[in-house]
């Protein structure tokens, strides 16, 4: 018998030694509980952050405002679990396992382009900031490899704790064959959030 608690449903078989072996991957942060009720406590964010991110995208409102792609077919997929402790957002490392899910069922749908204006900072040190290590930026990277084209964002963190010019980057806009974005106002300055850079 093998011990499934705590892991993926879905096991992958593998070879070794000639060998069959049957793994289970462990999925996110085994203690992490989200509930609808959490996400309506900062209503400012979720679900409008990707709503404004797609108006940006595909807008069209003649007179007034027009994305940079108003002809496109979007895909929707939410990938972010917010939650709160003493008033601020933390994320859970889970969110990464549903990003990942995500870029596989565009993929599947025909997808060209992801867009996403997420990342993930807090689970990694400066230093780990390779392409190589956030599952994430991993994924991203063989999506890239596999035709699609990543668009992703480049900070979204706020300014006290990463000031103007501080370098930082998050994942995946570490991984190779992305493009990453940074943010810039109508007076050409740097927007509040945007990331610098590695």
């Amino acid at each position: 018998p093998i011990d499934t608690i705590g892991f993926s449903l879905a096991p992958n078989i593998i070879a070794v030694n000639d060998s069959p072996l049957l793994v289970w991957f462990r999925r996110g942060d085994g203690n992490a509980l989200w509930e609808d009720s959490d996400t309506l406590k900062f209503p400012r964010e979720q679900p409008y952050h990707g709503t404004r991110m797609a108006s940006i995208i595909a807008g069209y409102q003649p007179y007034s405002m027009m994305g940079v792609a108003p002809g496109v077919t979007l895909l929707i997929a939410r990938t972010e679990f917010h939650r709160t402790a003493g008033n601020r957002y933390y994320e859970y490392n889970m969110e990464e396992d549903t990003y990942i899910q995500a870029l596989e069922w565009a993929e599947r749908c025909g997808a060209d382009v992801i867009s996403t204006s997420l990342g993930y900072r807090e689970f990694y040190r400066d230093d780990q900031f390779d392409g190589k290590t956030a599952p994430v930026s991993i994924a991203a990277n063989l999506a890239a490899k596999r035709g699609m084209l990543i668009v992703t964002a480049m900070g979204n963190r706020d300014t006290t704790a990463y000031p103007w010019p501080r370098p930082y980057i998050v994942a995946p806009g570490d991984a190779e064959g992305v493009i990453t974005c940074g943010g810039v106002q109508k007076n050409f300055t740097p927007w509040r959030g945007t990331g610098t850079g590695p």
